[in-house]
């Protein structure tokens, strides 16, 4: 018996470790144009080799790591594994390292629109009062698209349910479906007209795919009485400029809902305006990724005992693109800790585990560094999770008339999407300046510095 609790110590010392997300799809949001790379992200001991099995939409990966103990501490040793460019569908993918399997799936989207264009590309799979844009050659035949049939994944549309537009394209709703990609069939004039997996069905209770949905973090959407008598207010702004309904994941305003799909239904060149309230550690609102480039957004925070002296200060809303992975550091420059302010840092991570993030303060003027860990913590349940960062704040020290440092975070752990900014409140007048990241070179390389 100890010899075989010995060897099973012994082969776990020589496991690769994996991260919170030890798969991930680059880019996150895959189409037919877009070169496809899964990166595992393991600690311990490298991948050396893979091997890459494709039958139909599975993938699996065999990855050999390097014989050998485990270094201690351990350290992040991401490997990438090319697809290349992949057909559109729904894939799943299977990484078999010794002793350990993980598993994943993503969706790749058409690059672009064939002889059939169906906007938006997601659609609930109970879609009660959604939208679909189509434009094929042939437009709307007869009085209302009377001559023009639709065929949704083996489902024919009601005739009631197809409507012309002014533009010559095709609005109707399609039938309810099981989860996945569907085809779309136009036919009109004896002739038919097929767009191969145009339309996603999503389950609303379901876990939302990533490859499908992109986070848009609204960092602090809340109402709240503060210091010296300020009154703080969030407001923010949603336009679809487009043509076509978009039909968001879930929804972040607190307006009643009144018709189905309220804001989470963005119809063509529709404007929301609302004002935050319940989410003042942030959270995310899930754009479908074909649309996402398309939509824009606004924050803003307001002192509304104070609106004579100012209309409030821009927070930014942040597009995946902006946030940083693989435990890059976030560079905050030339933040105050002068006595006349208030400055606290946030810290926002989107993972599964992110309990902690690391806060560095330099000081230029003397090289020296200060850092400590602040806690991160979530509370949510279900698919609220996927919108709901991990979330960490730390008010800064005061410190002399002036005084300034530059400021490092690394907000959870690796391969986490992270984000965190400044805010400096004047004591005086509650005005607020925000502090946003730069760059991604991280702490500066004092005392180590090349001596020319």
């Amino acid at each position: 018996m100890q010899r075989f609790v010995l060897l099973l110590l012994l082969l776990a010392a020589m496991l690769p470790l994996a991260a919170d997300d030890a798969v991930l799809i680059v880019p996150p949001g895959p189409t037919t144009d877009t070169f496809v790379t899964l990166r595992l992200n393991v600690w311990c001991n490298p991948i050396i080799r893979h091997t890459v099995t494709r039958t139909g939409s599975v993938i699996v990966v065999e990855a050999t790591p390097q014989s050998g103990t485990c270094p201690s501490p351990p350290f992040d040793l991401p490997y990438d594994v090319p697809l290349g460019l992949l057909p559109s569908g729904q894939y799943s993918v299977e990484v078999r390292i010794p002793f350990q399997t993980f598993t994943d799936s993503f969706v790749v989207r058409n690059a672009g629109p064939g002889e059939v264009e169906i906007r938006p590309f997601a659609v609930p799979t109970s879609p009660i009062g959604s939208r679909v844009r189509a434009v094929y050659p042939f437009g709307c035949a007869g009085v209302n698209c009377k001559d023009v049939t639709i065929d949704v994944g083996g489902v024919a549309v009601h005739a009631a349910q197809i409507q012309g537009s002014n533009d010559g394209s095709i609005f109707f709703t399609p039938p309810p479906h099981a989860p996945g990609l569907v085809d779309v069939t136009i036919t009109a004039n004896g002739t038919s007209f097929t767009a191969k997996n145009a339309l996603y069905y999503y389950d609303r209770n379901a876990e939302p795919d990533p490859s499908v949905w992109e986070r848009i973090l609204f960092p602090v959407l809340f109402n709240s009485k503060g210091a010296h008598g300020s009154d703080w207010v969030s407001e923010a702004a949603i336009h679809n400029p487009g043509r076509w309904f978009v039909e968001n994941f879930n929804r972040i305003d607190t307006l009643p809902c009144i018709d189905y799909g309220c804001s989470d239904l963005l119809s063509p060149d529709g404007f929301l305006s609302f004002g935050g309230a319940g989410y003042a550690n942030g959270v995310a609102l899930l754009v479908p990724r074909s649309e996402a480039p398309h939509v824009a957004f606004s924050l803003r925070v307001r002192d509304v005992a104070r609106q004579a002296e100012g209309f409030g200060t821009d927070v930014p809303v942040v597009r995946e693109e902006d946030m940083h992975r693989d435990g890059i550091p976030l560079t905050l420059l030339d933040v105050p800790l002068d006595p006349r302010y208030r400055t606290k840092i946030r810290l926002y991570a989107f993972d599964d585990a992110s309990n902690f993030g690391f806060v560095a303060l330099h000081k230029p003027s003397n090289a020296r560094v200060t850092a400590f860990t602040i806690p991160m913590s979530r509370s949510c349940s279900g698919v609220a999770c996927a919108a709901t960062p991990w979330y960490g704040e730390v008010d800064l020290p005061a410190g002399g008339t002036d005084e300034r440092v530059n400021v490092y975070v690394t907000p959870g752990g690796y391969g986490a999407m992270t984000w965190a900014f400044a805010s400096v409140t004047n004591n005086e007048t509650q005005q607020v300046t925000i502090v946003t990241p730069d760059g991604r070179g991280g702490l500066p390389c004092n005392p180590t510095c090349p001596v020319n």
